[in-house]
C-alpha cells in the first residue's frame, strides 16, 4: 500500500487506492470513501458477517485510518467524528486521540470522518513512523497516554448525570472491557470503582461550592446524595472539612486546596 500511495498525486487518489487494495487483501470486507458535504468518511464494513472480534476490528480500523490521514496530510491532525459498527460502544472515549470525537449514529459501518477539503490536497507522504505511544494506543485493548481512571472518569462525565451514575457492569458494556479488567486496572492505581465515583463527585462538588451559585442542599441533590447530611459526611470523609467550611475559606480568599 505504501508503494502504491507514494505514486499518487492527491489525497483522494491515495485513499481510493488504499480502499481498493484493502478490499482485495481482506475478502468479504468492504473499504470505501464516502463524501457528505464538508465531511468525508473513510469507511469499513463486513458484508458477509460480523466477526466475533468486532470490537477489536473496529479499534484497529479506526487507528489505521487515522494513521493514514496523518501520513498523507498532517502528522498532528486529530479526528472529530467517528462511526462505530456495533451496539453503541463508547470505547473511543478512553483513547486520548479519539476521546473528543463526536460519535455519529449509523448502523453497519465503522468510519473516520475528516474534512472533505483534505481530498484536494497534494500527497505529503512520509514513511517515517508516528510517535510510538500514539501508534500503540489501540494494541491489546484500550490504553491511554493518561491514567486509566481519568479515562473512565471522562467517559462517565460525558455520558451521565450524577443522579444516574452507571454501575460497573454498565461501564463494562459501554467500553467492551470486562468488569474484572476494569477493576484490575483501577486497582493498579490504588482505586476501587466506588473510590472513582466518590472522587468524581468530590471534584464536581468542590467546583460547585466555589462557584457559590447553589445551596449546599441543592448541590447534594444534584450529585445524587440522599440528603444534605449524607453529602456532608461523605465530603468530610474525603477532605477532613465540610462543604460549608470549604466555601467560606474560598470566599475569604484562601487557596482552593487549603485544609
Amino acid at each position: 500500500i505504501a508503494i502504491a500511495v507514494s505514486s499518487c498525486r492527491t489525497v483522494k487518489e491515495a485513499l481510493e487506492v488504499t480502499t481498493r487494495l484493502g478490499g482485495s487483501a481482506f475478502e468479504g470486507n468492504e473499504y470505501f470513501l464516502q463524501i457528505e458535504g464538508k465531511t468525508a468518511w473513510l469507511s469499513y464494513r463486513e458484508r458477509k458477517h460480523i466477526s466475533e472480534g468486532q470490537d477489536w476490528i473496529n479499534d484497529m480500523t479506526l487507528a489505521a485510518y487515522r494513521r493514514m490521514i496523518n501520513l498523507l496530510v498532517d502528522p498532528e491532525w486529530l479526528p472529530e467524528k467517528v462511526l462505530i459498527q456495533g451496539a453503541g460502544s463508547s470505547r473511543h472515549v478512553l483513547v486520548d486521540q479519539f476521546n473528543q470525537c463526536q460519535l455519529v449514529s449509523r448502523t453497519g459501518v465503522t468510519a473516520l470522518g475528516f474534512p472533505t477539503s483534505f481530498l484536494r490536497r497534494r500527497v505529503q507522504f512520509s514513511s517515517a513512523p508516528l510517535n510510538q505511544t500514539r501508534c500503540n494506543e489501540w494494541r491489546d485493548g484500550i490504553t491511554t497516554t493518561g491514567s486509566f481512571s481519568d479515562a473512565i472518569g471522562r467517559l462517565i462525565e460525558s455520558r451521565f448525570q450524577y443522579t444516574e451514575i452507571p454501575t460497573l457492569r454498565e461501564v463494562s458494556r459501554m467500553t467492551s472491557l470486562s468488569s474484572a479488567t476494569i477493576k484490575r486496572r483501577l486497582s493498579e492505581e490504588g482505586l476501587g470503582y466506588q473510590d472513582l465515583i466518590d472522587r468524581l463527585r468530590f471534584e464536581m462538588a468542590s467546583k460547585m461550592l466555589i462557584e457559590n451559585e447553589r445551596s449546599i442542599k441543592e448541590i447534594a441533590i444534584e450529585l445524587g446524595y440522599s440528603g444534605c447530611n449524607s453529602f456532608v459526611r461523605a465530603f468530610r470523609r474525603m477532605t477532613a472539612t465540610t462543604p460549608g467550611e470549604l466555601r467560606r475559606k474560598h470566599l475569604n480568599g484562601y487557596p482552593e486546596n487549603a485544609g
